[in-house]
């Protein structure tokens, strides 16, 4: 791994063990400790850091909003299908947002998050 105080991206490889919106709150946690130590921080420090202190508690709150968004998007078509049809489609209307929408919405809530 890189340890250069200019580097302010890392490479490739580090990059991509994180998603985009990850990668983001840990540019802005090396932001925060370069302003704490006066010094520019390096890109292996930062994540040395991150990793044990950050990670799993960012994780976890981007993972709670992602289901608390999707759980929404679900109950919005559930309600629009259900609607259509006349009468309450319960989990069919769910089991089809899932074959339909699941993934784009993932990739689309995941270029939200930056």
């Amino acid at each position: 791994m890189k340890d250069s105080s200019s580097d302010n991206s890392g490479n490739s490889n580090e990059r991509s063990v994180f998603c985009r919106a990850e990668w983001s709150a840990i540019e802005k946690y090396r932001e925060k400790l370069t302003r704490e130590l006066g010094r520019p921080v390096s890109l292996k420090k930062v994540l040395e850091s991150w990793m044990p202190e950050c990670s799993a508690a960012w994780r976890k709150e981007y993972m709670r909003k992602a289901f608390q968004a999707q759980v929404q998007e679900i109950l919005k078509h559930k309600w629009i299908e259900s609607e259509k049809a006349g009468h309450d489609l319960g989990k069919a209307a769910i089991e089809d947002w899932i074959r339909k929408y699941a993934h784009l919405w993932r990739q689309w809530w995941e270029e939200q998050q930056k």
